[in-house]
């Protein structure tokens, strides 16, 4: 049974762009309400979020890239 390397990069995805959501609208409503005390994470952890969930986002779309590559490589060696 082998791995689905499309759904498994397509999850990392939609996972890291949620992370990034959730981040930025921690953010944004910190700044609409001046609140410096809001729960939750605080600002320079939503900071780090967000920078982890672009970074995870860039190394899934490498994923997919490589992926695709490969396939390309695969059908020309078959062709």
């Amino acid at each position: 049974m082998g791995m689905n390397v499309t759904s498994i990069a397509l999850g990392g995805l939609q996972a890291s762009r949620e992370r990034l959501d959730g981040a930025a609208g921690r953010i944004a409503r910190r700044a609409a309400t001046g609140l410096e005390a809001a729960p939750g994470p605080s600002l320079e952890q939503d900071i780090v979020t967000q920078r982890e969930a672009a970074l995870l986002y860039r190394a899934n779309l490498g994923v997919l890239r490589t992926e695709q590559e490969m396939l390309g490589s695969l059908l020309d060696l078959r062709a």
